[in-house]
């Protein structure tokens, strides 16, 4: 699928705990049949909505989260999937930190999915507004300022990341090299209240949450390097040896390294690929 635009913006410093970024993407408009867009596997929640069609993903039910207001719940997923967007289609995205969308609403995005088009309470609330808000929205700007706004809203004076929220942030920032013993102890609980919190905050274990992350610094690497060295990069993102790197992208991707690569998949970590 080809698209028209492409278009990232950082949130306020209020919220850079809790967003990671905002974006805007509009699909190409020619008309002809478009090839599904692939979401890689990502430790960082996110909200996709539609703003210029009436149904921006036909077909797609399995994956929506609502479908009157054609919005869509990401979850911290470990598995490839592919979306089609009607064409035309413009979305905006919110890309949340891991515990960024349970420390707003108290819920993980896993839940919201869950719920989909019965979700309530604040959640429920917050998506219906900005859906509403979008179809009033003249520009990007005006966009991602009427998800900053509402976001805000829902934001509480002087609160404080707990123990659990800085340490699914700390296995970001490491990469997903930790192990879950060690996290446990950080957070001063047993191994299996650690795990049960963990995946009631941030919507999966925390051993597979580590994998994903780790992952996602194998596309950052990848990216990085235009001549790729594996062994460079089965040595910096931490495993094994190659057949262990092999054998998790496999299961990320459904393909080898080398086979995702030669068909000039784009792997930047964002929702979409970008396709010629």
């Amino acid at each position: 699928m080809s698209y028209t635009k492409w278009q990232a913006f950082k949130p306020l410093p209020a919220l850079q705990h809790l967003v990671e970024y905002y974006w805007v993407f509009e699909a190409g408009s020619d008309g002809e049949v478009t090839r599904p867009q692939i979401v890689l596997p990502s430790p960082t929640p996110a909200l996709f909505f539609g703003y210029t069609t009436a149904e921006a993903f036909p077909g797609q039910e399995a994956l929506l989260g609502g479908t009157d207001e054609a919005w869509l719940c990401r979850p911290v997923c470990y598995q490839r999937l592919e979306l089609q967007c009607a064409p035309g289609t413009g979305l905006l995205g919110i890309t949340f930190l891991p515990t960024g969308f349970y420390q707003l609403f108290g819920l993980s995005m896993a839940q919201a999915y869950a719920a989909g088009p019965a979700l309530a309470g604040r959640a429920g609330a917050f998506v219906r507004a900005l859906a509403a808000a979008l179809a009033g929205a003249p520009t990007d700007t005006a966009r991602a300022g009427a998800a900053e706004a509402l976001l805000l809203a829902e934001t509480g004076p002087g609160e404080w990341p707990t123990a659990l929220e800085t340490l699914a942030a700390g296995v970001l920032q490491r990469h997903g090299q930790v192990s879950v013993d060690a996290l446990a102890t950080e957070a001063h609980l047993c191994r299996r209240q650690f795990e049960r919190r963990f995946r009631e905050v941030v919507g999966v274990a925390p051993k597979l949450f580590a994998e994903i992350s780790r992952f996602r610094y194998v596309v950052e690497q990848l990216n990085a390097q235009p001549l790729v060295d594996w062994q460079d990069v089965t040595h910096e993102c931490g495993y094994y040896d190659q057949a262990h790197l092999i054998r998790e992208f496999r299961r990320f991707t459904g393909e080898t390294p080398a086979s995702f690569l030669q068909q000039g998949q784009h792997l930047a970590p964002v929702a979409f690929e970008e396709s010629e």
